[in-house]
């Protein structure tokens, strides 16, 4: 009878160490040829969930000139390599908006960008940021900005 129960006893422990190491255990990241480095690749190892966002890389980090210019509701980033400016909401939502020259040229042109940016709380201002592609977004980074990471139509910051 105590052989029995012990027996028992041992199969809830193993099975409770198992379930536990199973709960526990990180999901697999994506297989990919190269991965990212430096920050980006921090921030991309640090746990599945941004792995799974972005996918594997498909660029190396490189820089690229920028203009970043913070309003009441978000900023907006004005691309030199795209002639691209992203505008990016409180929420999370992006705007893509190419073949413009600033950040003024989309602010004028769009009453409802203006309306959801509200007024400028600082001035535009010129950086080189660090910028990587990857297959379902990309990440990018200033030191005023910080981490940022775009995946389908939507940016956090990290």
């Amino acid at each position: 009878m105590r052989t029995r129960m012990l027996v028992a006893l041992m199969a809830v422990v193993v099975a409770l160490a198992f379930s536990v190491a199973v709960y526990a255990a990180p999901a697999e990241l994506p297989n990919c040829s190269f991965y990212p480095v430096q920050g980006f690749g921090q921030l991309w190892f640090t746990g599945e969930r941004i792995a799974s966002l972005v996918g594997c890389p498909t660029t190396g980090e490189y820089g690229v000139g920028v203009v970043e210019q913070r309003f009441q509701y978000g900023q907006a980033i004005w691309f030199s390599d795209s002639n691209t400016v992203f505008v990016l909401l409180g929420g999370g939502t992006i705007y893509p908006f190419t073949g413009v020259w600033s950040i003024h040229q989309v602010y004028t042109a769009y009453p409802w960008v203006r309306a959801r940016l509200g007024y400028a709380t600082e001035d535009a201002r010129a950086v080189t940021a660090s910028w990587q592609d990857f297959q379902r977004g990309a990440m990018y980074w200033t030191h005023k900005s910080g981490r940022l990471v775009f995946f389908r139509g939507w940016w956090e910051r990290h």
